[in-house]
């Protein structure tokens, strides 16, 4: 359920956040609310893969007829378009504080727009009173937050064969009150309109799409159709997804098949990743607008959408069931007018967990609070990162966070570093050889610039064999440096240094195609200085797919360039991964 077509977004902002707050004050009507069932009693676990998942949280929308559980609930209320155009006023149950003066005051299955059946079903309904369309949409914000694990709701959806009604089972970041959306994250686990707007799926299926900073309106995401002779408006189907760190994979009906994986590197490039953090779910019909369509031959009552249950299972004991630490130790040390480098302690994780990745916050106002805003880097499987693109002169603060199968921890202690001088001679370099530009959020203490400042030799065959980094230790590349290599007698040109300035230069090697010692011996010289003779990388690393760097001291010439020399030696021309100047 997008967040209002890109031009309307500040409107539907307003509309969602300001007036809701405003009725949440003002005090409750005395009216009788009928309960759910409570709990997630009698429901079955689920087992996806080798994981157990049980259910932690459920409203199965049980009771007598009346408003849905307001202590679990609460409801968006009014018109306005809602930034998408819409034509619908969204309406609380009755005598529900802050209702539009057009819904109902009184219950009645006739006349309410939103309820619970008596039958088990939540019922949301567009109905037309008097030329106003009404309907309804709720929400868990505030009220319970949902992070990681499977979240699903079987839900039978209304008619969209034809146009005029939009409906949607999402979720938006928990911090969207102070990471404005698209920021914050959204993910539609469930959207359904008419084919004849946006190539809608109709009855036959569903759409799923996530929205972040970068993909904004448009969003990535995937379509779901039925098997032929199945349709949405005519069954219940289960509506979900299985959340884990850096990943949201879409299912229907069944959570072992899931038909869509979001993860960071679905993003565009440069995007942040929001969904590593707690949601809150949404159920809504929309009446017209952007994906709505036409109301014209809407009959006034529409089908409903109606929902038999929502469920939220978390990992099960002997499986990963806590979050982990934070980091500790984390230091900040400026490498360049542009580039810090950050090293932390990986925390001792809980039974039955690994701490897979770590996110990276920072901010230029000290004691800063981590959030989407703030986030530089997600997925980060190393225990170190560094931080390029900086301007010089300038304090920065961090805090980083890690992340287990089962959620993320507190931030760490705040870490800063202040920037080198412009013109210090520092300014930090990484050249992957005959390779793209490869972030560090993988794995590796920097990131690599595409090809560059080169002359003479040409590309070895790349490989995509996994390289072993273990043995580079703290210095070294992300694994994609290494499976790329120049070939050859060839020399690489570093201009832009103060003259005479001292540096660190970093070599990156691994064997990917001779299978014994002696096979390829090169050389290697800094400035005229030979540093390598007969240097074989087989053996240096200890066998093949196996990264090693060799680490150099020197200074910039008198033109401020830093010239790196590889030629033939022994045997075989030289292959060499990458180049760092520090």
């Amino acid at each position: 359920m997008r967040l209002g077509s890109s031009k309307l977004r500040q409107i539907f902002v307003a509309a969602l956040f300001v007036a809701p707050l405003i009725f949440a004050l003002t005090s409750l009507p005395v009216v009788a609310y009928a309960a759910p069932s409570g709990g997630c009693t009698g429901v079955s676990n689920i087992t996806v893969g080798s994981t157990t998942y049980v259910p932690t949280w459920c409203d199965e929308f049980n009771g007598a007829a009346g408003s849905p559980n307001t202590s679990t609930w609460k409801f968006d209320l009014g018109g306005g378009g809602w930034g998408n155009g819409e034509a619908e006023v969204y309406c609380g149950p009755a005598g529900y504080a802050g209702n539009p003066s057009q819904c109902p005051t009184t219950f009645s299955a006739s006349t309410a727009p939103i309820y619970i059946d008596g039958s088990g079903h939540l019922v949301i309904r567009p109905i037309n009173e008097n030329g106003a369309w009404l309907s309804g949409r709720m929400n868990t914000e505030g009220k319970e937050n949902f992070t990681y694990g499977i979240l699903e709701a079987s839900i039978e959806l209304p008619n969209t064969t034809t146009q005029g009604l939009w409906a949607a089972w999402w979720t938006l970041g928990s911090d969207i009150t102070t990471v404005p959306w698209p920021g914050c994250g959204e993910e539609d686990i469930m959207e359904d309109w008419s084919p004849q707007v946006d190539n809608g799926e109709g009855t036959t299926g569903d759409i799923s799409t996530v929205h972040t900073t970068k993909t904004g309106g448009g969003g990535v995401g995937g379509r779901f159709t039925f098997p032929s002779g199945q349709a949405g408006n005519t069954a219940f189907h289960t509506y979900g997804i299985v959340w884990t760190a850096n990943d949201v994979k879409t299912f229907v009906d069944n959570p072992s098949s899931p038909f869509l994986s979001i993860t960071p590197s679905s993003l565009p490039s440069g995007d942040t990743w929001p969904f590593n953090q707690s949601m809150f779910a949404i159920f809504n019909v929309a009446v017209g607008g952007t994906l709505g369509g036409s109301t014209s031959g809407l009959a006034s009552p529409a089908q409903p959408m109606l929902v038999d249950y929502v469920r939220w299972y978390t990992p099960s004991s002997g499986n990963c069931s806590a979050d982990p630490s934070a980091p500790t130790s984390l230091a900040a040390t400026a490498q360049s007018s542009s580039a810090i480098g950050l090293t932390w302690s990986e925390p001792a994780p809980p039974a039955n967990c690994t701490v897979s990745s770590y996110n990276v916050y920072r901010s230029t106002t000290s004691g800063f609070t981590p959030g989407s805003g703030n986030l530089i880097a997600s997925g980060v499987t190393s225990p170190s990162y560094t931080n390029t693109g900086l301007t010089a002169s300038t304090t920065y603060y961090y805090k980083v966070e890690a992340i287990d199968s089962y959620g993320t921890s507190s931030a760490s202690a705040q870490a800063q570093a202040t920037t080198l001088s412009g013109g210090s001679g520092g300014d930090f370099i990484a050249i992957n050889f005959e390779g793209t530009a490869v972030s560090n959020s993988g794995g590796g203490d920097a990131s690599f610039h595409a090809d560059e400042d080169y002359s003479g030799g040409g590309a070895a065959t790349p490989t995509t064999h996994s390289i072993s980094t273990t043995a580079a230790g703290a210095n070294a590349a992300p694994m994609a440096v290494y499976q790329t290599q120049r070939d050859g007698v060839f020399t690489y040109t570093i201009p832009g240094m103060v003259a005479n300035s001292q540096h660190t230069v970093l070599i990156h090697f691994a064997e990917t195609y001779f299978t014994a010692a002696g096979s390829r011996e090169f050389n290697v010289a800094i400035n005229g200085t030979n540093v390598l003779t007969n240097f074989d990388p087989y053996a240096a690393a200890g066998g093949e797919y196996i990264a090693v760097v060799k680490t150099f001291t020197t200074s910039a010439n008198s033109s401020g360039q830093i010239v790196v020399v590889f030629t033939d030696g022994a045997d075989n021309q030289p292959s060499v991964a990458g180049l760092e100047i520090r």
